[in-house]
């Protein structure tokens, strides 16, 4: 018979996905505020910057 291997706390929960996730966002909101990033103008541009990605072929 056929059966379902059990799976730890980690793997049923996806621990260390959800870690990495959260470590990665904090690192992006640590690093924009060190470099005192203005999120509201780079939202506001962001036509220009596809645009300016589909110029240089990035994207098709």
């Amino acid at each position: 018979m056929n059966q379902v291997p059990e799976r730890t706390f980690m793997q049923k929960y996806h621990l260390k996905g959800i870690g990495w996730t959260i470590i990665f966002i904090l690192l992006l909101f640590l690093s924009s505020v060190m470099t005192e990033v203005n999120w509201g103008e780079f939202f506001s541009n962001l036509g220009q910057f596809f645009a300016l990605l589909g110029r240089m072929g990035a994207v098709p």
